[in-house]
């Protein structure tokens, strides 16, 4: 146990820089208040990285005295974690607890220097994929908004627990309806109440719903859409590289395209959507627009700026599909795309502007695409 008085100064300052919560990593036991009943404590320990003892723990002949009250030299702790570092001073030698509070300290200063304009709206949507429950972890979702950080508790549009199951008859189209509905009573309406400035949107569902809640949220409220890589178990965007992905959009001569009432949008992004599945969906004459990549894969999409790149990609031919077809054609959707591509598509479209959208389905075991729902032109 330390006998040095550590000057009131040095102490102060501690206390700033470890944000009043202890210092070891992962350990949030917050140092000021008793959790059980709330009320104001000092639990903290000053705990000495070199000892302050020659004798001590991680003691040094020299440097134990010089060190003995320098603030370089101290961490803040909960008394659990410093008995540990002090009974076990070979498995927590002085380089690696100089790391913890570096670590530590440049976050806290990092978090505490968040502008109030950095606020956000966690926003889940989750809907059962199958027979899979998709998780939405909110610490996740908290790390991956930074440098935001969440306002309130997150706005939960859930139909995990809904009775209907895919495949039952007009499963979609209930699903849709109920999307609808959520999200007027629990987005719009806490919208208008609480002044929502800013939304961050993680949603696990089936393609043909989460276009719909896109078209549902629409864009007025400036937001960020969040995708979950599976492969690293993270939200968390990937910073953007060198060589972006680019899109390649290809489209019918423009005289091969008048006339033509209905058109098929193939989207081929994290798969490929043949033609002749494509052909075998739909009835009549129809003519074909594909937005791919060079690589089709489910990893393709790593960075927001892809995300952002397709939003740009689908405005402008949504505008010229308007052109070529006029605004009551019908676009006959079929996706292969990652779930935040299928909220950006719903939120690109215009109000009372875009043509209907027929989104589709793949059904591997059941013949291919097969027709889920409509999403109709928004009222303003």
């Amino acid at each position: 146990m330390s006998r040095t008085t550590i000057p009131p100064r040095v102490v102060i300052r501690l206390w700033v820089r470890a944000g009043g919560r202890c210092e070891f990593p992962g350990c949030p036991k917050v140092l000021w208040r008793d959790d059980l009943t709330r009320q104001d404590i000092n639990a903290a320990y000053i705990a000495h990285i070199v000892a302050d003892s020659p004798d001590g723990p991680r003691g040094h002949p020299i440097l134990s005295l010089q060190l003995a009250k320098e603030f370089s030299n101290l961490m803040l702790m909960c008394d659990e974690h410093h008995t540990l570092i002090d009974d076990f001073p070979i498995d927590y030698p002085v380089d690696m607890l100089q790391e913890f509070k570096r670590k530590h300290e440049q976050r806290i200063e990092f978090l505490t220097g968040i502008d109030e304009d950095k606020k956000t709206h966690l926003l889940f949507f989750a809907d059962n994929i199958g027979n899979r429950v998709p998780p939405i972890a909110f610490e996740q979702a908290r790390a991956a908004v930074l440098p935001r950080y969440p306002a309130g508790v997150p706005i939960q549009v859930d139909l995990t627990y809904s009775p209907y199951r895919d495949g039952e008859p007009d499963y979609f189209q209930r699903r849709r309806d109920e999307v609808s509905r959520l999200i007027e009573t629990r987005v719009r309406q806490r919208c208008r109440t609480d002044g929502i400035d800013h939304l961050s949107i993680f949603a696990l569902a089936g393609i043909p719903l989460l276009m719909h809640f896109g078209c549902e949220i629409g864009d007025t409220i400036p937001s960020d859409v969040y995708q979950y890589h599976r492969d690293l178990c993270s939200w968390s965007w990937c910073a953007p590289s060198e060589q972006e992905t680019k899109y390649i959009v290809s489209v019918p001569e423009l005289e091969e395209a008048g006339g033509y009432r209905d058109v098929a949008l193939n989207l081929s992004l994290s798969g490929v959507v043949h033609d002749q599945v494509i052909a075998a969906a739909m009835t009549g004459r129809y003519c074909t627009y594909k937005v791919t990549v060079p690589e089709p894969s489910r990893v393709y999409l790593r960075s927001k700026q892809q995300l952002d790149s397709f939003a740009q990609t689908m405005r402008s031919l949504f505008a010229r599909i308007r052109a070529a077809h006029g605004a009551d054609c019908r676009i006959h959707v079929f996706p292969a795309i990652p779930a935040p591509i299928a909220v950006r598509f719903g939120q690109v479209m215009l109000p009372k502007s875009d043509p209907s959208m027929l989104v589709y389905e793949n059904h591997e075991n059941n013949g291919g695409f097969l027709y889920a729902l409509t999403i109709p032109r928004r009222e303003l």
